[in-house]
């Protein structure tokens, strides 16, 4: 008997999501019935429509069909794609007001909300009451600073070259106009264009970009033998403070190291409409997950220069140059401390992404999310649901890794953290507390959970400066999602400002390398500073440091005020010092006792190196949970332990102790804290202490 076999064919994909544009105007159309009704602003159901969409699909779905720009590459993005931007907020600008509906020629409401559509131009339309100006809000915003490699390729996993997809409908007149502009810009760069050549250095330069990075603005790099990427590890950023903010697109760390196989990330000129109360009220190094449509189009940068050197050359023009209809003079001298010009450059340096959703995110919580098991499966439909960051994989660890055991995971982190620390196994379950730390509360302004570290003791001299916190940061990069390398030398230091700071002239914040994402791993070598004289903006650094690690709040410079931006970092010093380090106020510290040199870690099996992240994740995420028995245990062994030693035990050292015993609980897979993790901190503090008494 034949057998026939069924196949099973999986459901059409909403035209939301292979077709945004389309499908916002359909809605707009449709609202639109009444033509008072298309001259109003509105959500006409948007915002329901795509979050039903991406409702539907799972975390593995969505990273699938929704490709991350910075993943797939900005350029091999095709207009009307629905794609997605993981970033953090480096500034906010004002609202932007734009030409948000118009009637065409035959009496048809158009809208150009989502896209970079520039409206009708003068000549087409000549009534005032066809065009009407709506408002958006305006963001500035940097693919997450120091992010892994590992975390990148995670994300750009089984995602290609976006599928073409059907561009915006109703939309010929305003593709017409754009071709037409883009006609007129083909300036060939020759002698003769001298003065087109400078206005498009000119317009780099207000970006934040040297002309000569004009060229390798998005590298795809070649095959790599660096070891460290075959690990999947990647170098975490080294950023070199020496650099000059305007040379990086105000990116905080600078630009990224080469990397194997990987695009150079891009930052955009985010723009956000109707938004949501949770998303209204975003701050300043926030992490969001966007999903949208990127704009580019050249015709605004030019457009934008045009009015911002008209005003004070009126009677001059450009028109020599072939292929331009810009006012402004032809020697004009740019300096590029306009705020226009600040705020609009090129959309081929800084596109412009257009938010149809958008939800909270952290580093962690994405780890978390690209691993499906039974109850991720079960639960896709809320899979784009808004959470916080604190909430993201708060159920514990996985059945897989309880079954594995947490014992044996933990055992794994501890050598491949104690390879760059010479073998040092005390000093490693010291760093791995500080990974799993997160600042949890906050009590009368005193950040609960925070551990940061001092390792002590580390070689230094010609043949060992920096080693150790090279590996180290390397090695932890191979198991966090992001990592910021920052060696203080006294050039550094002295260089510029490390908080962020406003600059009035072109009204945008200055970024610095202390600008991270929260849950961002920061490495400070102190083995790089030498003998010197620290500026007045060195000093200012330092007390930036130690400001930032003892309340982890970031004090950002507005000249006439200071504004304090809650943080979430994990900072490791290491220090070549004995007795304690430049950076105060860290919550620990222990001297370093290596048995061997320090080296990478070995290279593990990869499902293990996929197991030690999501615990990592996970566990930093998890809640803890002391019992009524386990509290009062806890609270004799305290009270044995200040009757033992009133002048030495103190309220912060009861606090740091039991921070340590909430981090060993989570280290071995256990969220329910306990008089065991409480004797195990105290060990560990005891050991520690006898190393500082020998030295």
């Amino acid at each position: 008997r034949r057998r026939h076999r069924r196949w099973r064919m999986s459901p059409p994909l909403p035209r939301v999501l292979t077709d945004p544009l389309g499908s916002v105007n359909s809605l707009f159309d449709a609202a639109a019935v009444y033509p008072s009704a298309g001259a109003e602003d509105g959500d006409w159901g948007v915002r329901a429509a795509f979050r039903e969409a991406l409702g539907q699909l799972s975390q593995r779905e969505l990273v699938d069909l929704v490709p991350e720009i910075n993943a797939v590459g900005v350029d091999l993005v095709r207009p009307g794609t629905l794609v997605r931007f993981r970033c953090m907020v480096q500034d906010m600008y004002n609202p932007e007001y734009y030409v948000g509906s118009y009637r065409d020629t035959g009496g048809r409401w158009i809208t150009t909300k989502y896209s970079e559509d520039l409206g009708p131009s003068d000549a087409e339309s000549q009534v005032p009451t066809d065009r009407k100006i709506w408002e958006r809000r305006v963001l500035y915003c940097v693919p997450l600073p120091g992010e892994s490699a590992w975390v990148r390729r995670l994300d750009g996993a089984g995602v290609g070259i976006p599928p073409r997809t059907p561009t915006k409908t109703n939309e010929d007149t305003a593709n017409a106009k754009a071709k037409r502009r883009r006609d007129d810009e083909d300036v060939e760069m020759g002698e003769e264009n001298e003065d087109a050549a400078d206005l498009v250095a000119a317009a780099l330069a207000g970006a934040g970009e040297l002309p000569d990075d004009l060229g390798s603005k998005k590298q795809h790099h070649g095959d790599n033998d660096d070891s460290l990427s075959k690990k999947e590890g990647g170098a975490p950023t080294n950023v070199n403070p020496d650099t000059s903010t305007e040379d990086a697109l105000n990116l905080p760390l600078g630009r990224l190291e080469q990397q194997d196989g990987l695009w150079q990330p891009t930052p955009c000129i985010v723009k956000m409409y109707d938004d949501e109360d949770e998303i209204a009220a975003v701050k300043l190094n926030d992490v969001l997950e966007l999903v949208g449509v990127l704009g580019i189009a050249p015709e605004l940068s030019l457009a934008a220069m045009a009015d911002a050197g008209g005003a004070g050359n009126a009677g001059q023009s450009i028109a020599s140059i072939p292929g331009t209809q810009i006012n402004t003079g032809a020697q004009q001298d740019f300096d590029f401390m306009d705020e226009e010009r600040a705020h609009n450059p090129p959309t081929s340096v800084v596109p412009r992404f257009h938010v149809l959703a958008a939800r909270r995110a952290s580093a962690h919580g994405f780890v978390c999310g690209q691993v499906e098991t039974a109850e991720t499966a079960e639960t896709a439909a809320n899979a784009w649901q808004i959470t916080s960051a604190s909430s993201v994989g708060a159920g514990g660890l996985s059945d897989d890794l309880k079954q594995k055991g947490a014992s044996f995971i933990r055992g794994a982190l501890i050598d491949h953290l104690a390879a760059p620390l010479g073998g040092d196994q005390l000093a490693a379950e010291y760093v791995l507390f500080t990974l799993l730390s997160r600042v949890h509360t906050r009590s009368d302004g005193m950040p609960i959970g925070k551990f940061g570290i001092t390792l002590l003791g580390v070689p230094d001299g010609p043949a060992h400066c920096g080693v150790v916190a090279s590996l180290l940061s390397r090695a932890v990069a191979q198991i966090a999602p992001a990592v910021a390398h920052l060696p203080l030398s006294i050039a550094s230091l002295n260089a510029r400002p490390w908080a962020p700071r406003k600059d009035y002239s072109t009204n945008r914040l200055r970024s610095g390398p202390l600008q991270l994402a929260p849950g961002t791993v920061v490495v400070l070598d102190e083995t790089q500073l030498t003998q010197g004289t620290l500026s007045d903006v060195g000093v200012r650094n330092v007390r930036s440091l130690v400001d930032t690690t003892t309340s982890q709040t970031l004090e950002m410079d507005f000249q006439f005020h200071q504004t304090r931006v809650a943080t979430d970092l994990q900072f490791i010093n290491v220090s070549s010092s004995s007795t304690s380090g430049l950076v105060e106020g860290m919550d620990a510290s222990v001297v370093l006792r290596m048995t061997q040199e320090p080296c990478e870690p070995e290279t593990v099996d990869q499902n293990l190196l996929s197991e030690m992240r999501l615990f990592l994740a996970r566990a930093r995420n998890s809640e803890h949970r002391i019992s009524k028995q386990a509290g009062a245990d806890i609270e004799k062994a305290m009270v044995c332990a200040r009757s033992s030693d009133p002048n030495e035990v103190t309220q912060e050292k009861f606090h740091r102790w039991l921070t340590m015993a909430r981090l060993n609980a989570l280290s071995v897979g256990e969220t329910d804290l306990g008089v065991k993790h409480w004797n195990a901190a105290l060990e560990c503090e005891r050991v520690a202490a006898e190393r500082a008494r020998v030295c």
